[in-house]
C-alpha cells in the first residue's frame, strides 16, 4: 500500500487553538483509501473506499476543505458512502 500527500489543513478550533491535518491517498493498486494525521501522532485510515481514483480525490477535497480530523473521519465518511 502506497501513500501520497494530497495536501494539509490548518483548522482553528472555537477555543483559538490550532491543529494540522495532513491527508494521504492510500493505493493498493486494487483499490483506493484515505488516510488523516494530526500534528500530535493521532492517525485514522480507511482503506479500500473505492476503485475509483477520480472519487477518491473528490473525498479528499472535500476532507481537506471541510478540515475533517482522524477522530471525525469514520463519520464522514460513512456519510459520504451513503450519497
Amino acid at each position: 500500500m502506497t501513500e501520497t500527500l494530497i495536501g494539509v489543513q490548518k483548522v482553528l478550533d472555537e477555543n483559538g487553538k490550532m491543529y494540522q491535518f495532513s491527508y494521504y491517498r492510500m493505493d493498493s493498486g486494487k483499490d483506493y483509501g484515505v488516510c488523516i494525521r494530526d500534528q500530535e501522532g493521532s492517525m485514522a485510515m480507511a482503506p479500500g473506499v473505492t476503485t475509483q481514483r477520480r472519487r477518491i480525490n473528490a473525498l479528499l477535497r472535500r476532507l481537506m476543505r471541510g478540515g475533517v480530523s482522524p477522530t471525525a473521519l469514520g463519520d464522514v465518511l460513512e456519510d459520504w458512502l451513503a450519497e
